[in-house]
């Protein structure tokens, strides 16, 4: 094989949604989580074209308070 465990993946995209759950964190660290999260279902897809019940339900992506520019005024991201 590759060399690559698809459950491990499907894992941390299970971790990765959990913590979108998580109203505490900052809408960077949100956006971040997202990206990781439709990179590994884009991998993990191309390798096991099957539906993955544990696919985050729709809306999950866009999401207006979260892209809210006011607050991400308040909270500036770490550089």
């Amino acid at each position: 094989g590759n060399g690559v465990d698809l459950s491990v993946i499907n894992e941390a995209r299970n971790l990765v949604s959990d913590l979108l759950m998580d109203p505490s964190l900052s809408p960077h660290v949100l956006s971040s989580l997202r990206s990781v999260s439709s990179l590994m279902g884009a991998f993990s897809g191309s390798c096991r074209p099957r539906v993955n019940p544990f696919t985050p339900f729709p809306g999950f992506y866009p999401c207006a308070e979260i892209d809210d520019p006011s607050e991400r005024g308040e909270r500036k991201p770490l550089k």
